[in-house]
């Protein structure tokens, strides 16, 4: 992903309809670092898991940068002072076939792989145990075709049909991804 000037960071924020990010930002701040860190993983450390894009780099499409911008770019002050992402969680409607699921497992991975904090209890809800299970395929294969990212993590379940347990754990941090 090509870096961004502050000017078409403004332009990709603004691509999700509906949505103005600086209407209620109060004391929050974009930080166009921490945006651009973010939308540069796709593509470094992900590759799509099938398809006609299969094994290729997740090169994200201008709506799915615009998502990952505003999620990981916009920040404010933590209670301890500190600053901390504006968004914790995510709602995210969009048509069949646009590629939600790979973009909420790549979002998903990026937390648990880059977000530095120890301890972490990541969850990906789906509304049925199918999309649930089609979730954790495309997170496990996306990690599964990364020897750096393989080499900092277990993966549990996907083979059984032990849907509860589809989790990808990294042990040296106490941080798991979990799907329900």
């Amino acid at each position: 992903t090509a870096n961004l000037s502050p000017i078409e960071w403004d332009k990709v924020l603004r691509l999700i309809p509906g949505y103005d990010p600086y209407k209620h930002a109060g004391d929050c701040w974009f930080d166009p670092i921490a945006a651009q860190r973010a939308c540069d993983f796709f593509p470094l450390f992900l590759k799509h898991v099938e398809g006609k894009m299969a094994g290729k780099p997740f090169h994200l499409m201008p709506w799915q940068q615009a998502v990952v911008g505003n999620l990981f770019g916009w920040m404010r002050t933590h209670s301890d002072g500190l600053p901390t992402r504006r968004y914790r969680e995510a709602l995210i409607y969009v048509p069949r076939k646009n590629g939600k699921t790979p973009l909420s497992a790549g979002i998903a991975l990026y937390v648990l792989f880059a977000d530095g904090e120890k301890g972490q209890q990541n969850f990906i809800a789906a509304g049925d145990r199918e999309q649930a299970g089609m979730l954790f395929r495309q997170a496990k294969g996306m990690v599964e075709q990364d020897p750096r990212l393989m080499k900092r993590c277990r993966i549990l379940g996907g083979s059984s049909n032990q849907w509860a347990s589809k989790s990808i754990v990294r042990e040296e941090e106490g941080s798991f991804l979990r799907v329900i």
